[in-house]
Parts: C-alpha cells; structure tokens; sequence
C-alpha cells in the first residue's frame, strides 16, 4: 500500500529520527498525563471485580518474571518487555490497525476497535479495563503526534515501570 502511494515506512508511520529525543519526552508526558486516569479506572474496576466475587489476581507472566534471579534473563525480560513488544504491538495496532479501521468506521469507533482488541489479547480479564484505558491513551497520542514513536515510548515507559514495580515488591 505504502509503494503505491510512494511514501515512506517513515512517513507512514510518522518517524523522524532527528526529533527522537523530542519525541521520547512527549511519549513520557503524556503517559504522566494519562496515569491518573489509568490508576482511577483500574481501582474502580478492581473494585467492581472483587464486589462481584471474581479473584484479582496479577498476569501470569509477573509470575515468571517474579521467579527469574538470573540478572541476564532480568536484563532479557526487561528489553523484550519494554522495548520488542510495544513494538510489535503499537506497529500492529496503532500504526496498521487504527488507520485501517479508522477509513473504514471513523476515528471514534476505531480507537474503540483497537483498544477492545488490544485489552482482550492480554487474556486477563483484572487488566481489561486498564489495558483498554491505556489503549485508547496510545491510540489518542499517535492521532494527536502522528508519530508511531510516542505510542511506542509510552508503552516501553509503561511496561519498564511496571517490571521495575514488580522487582522491587519481591
């Protein structure tokens, strides 16, 4: 589709290698921006799920990585989690399925689309909610930048905090 149009990946995606590290600081406010509303939500649901009876549990990989003492599987972790999968995934959703949904439903619906979509391929429904928030604020940044690497910094941002979190509760 990109060579037919002739324009770049880097155009298509908004990638501008000279403002990286603008861009770095822009993915980082807006993640600040968006915490409240994130840690809001996610108390609310939480609590809506413990009033219905369903256990809160965390993911099945916090495990994993809880059980690693290896600081090399430590440091493997944290790249895959905090740089290979936002990514793959804001590449994959934000960068091609948002457009695509977006042509076809509208802006609305395909932030909707994507971040439903992105919440339920996480399997966990404790994190529905807050992963569904946290979509749409990825989602809103790349429409707002038009740079696929702010949603990318705030997912890295967002995944390196939480593995950070998680390490130190040990």
């Amino acid at each position: 589709m990109m060579r037919i149009r002739g324009i770049s990946w880097r155009q298509a995606f908004g990638v501008d290698l000279h403002r990286f590290p603008r861009t770095l600081v822009k993915g980082l406010l807006l993640y600040m921006a968006v915490l409240p509303i994130l840690i809001f939500s996610s108390m609310l649901y939480q609590a809506v799920l413990v009033w219905l009876g369903y256990p809160v549990t965390i993911q099945d990989i916090a495990f994993v990585v809880e059980e690693v003492e290896s600081s090399w599987m430590q440091a493997y972790i944290f790249v895959l989690a905090a740089v290979v999968a936002p990514c793959f995934e804001e590449l994959l959703f934000r960068g091609i399925g948002l457009p695509l949904l977006a042509r076809r439903f509208g802006i609305g619906p395909a932030m909707f689309i994507i971040s439903f979509t992105f919440a339920l391929i996480h399997f966990h429904l404790p994190s529905f909610v807050p992963l569904f928030v946290l979509s749409l604020a990825f989602s809103f940044a790349y429409i707002y930048t038009g740079s696929i690497l702010v949603p990318i910094a705030m997912h890295g941002i967002f995944n390196g905090v939480n593995l950070v979190i998680l390490r130190m509760a040990q």
